[in-house]
């Protein structure tokens, strides 16, 4: 176990994504629900499509657990769904200290 705090990253990978848009050529910009309790995060979803799996970059650092389901909106419309698969690097301000 680790403190909360120790936990957060600013990047995700996302796979067995299901887009109900066409998915992105560019870099987007959205929020994402990344834990069942808390509210959609701002982030750039980047779809890689010979990999099928999104890279997100998160605005503010956040907690980021494998396996849990992660919804990517614009507003209140779903723009898709899939599986956190791993965090990113960790919040490089904390990786300074």
């Amino acid at each position: 176990m680790a403190p909360r705090g120790a936990l957060a990253t600013t990047e995700a990978t996302a796979g067995e994504m299901n887009w109900l848009i066409d998915p992105p050529a560019a870099p987007l910009r959205c929020t994402a629900k990344l834990r069942a309790r808390e509210a959609p995060r701002a982030v750039t979803a980047t779809w890689d499509a010979a990999a099928g799996q999104a890279r997100l970059v998160l605005d503010e650092a956040g907690i980021v657990a494998p396996g849990q389901a992660c919804v990517l909106y614009d507003g209140d419309r779903v723009l898709a769904g899939g599986f956190l698969r791993a965090r990113g690097s960790v919040d490089s301000a904390r990786d300074a200290a």
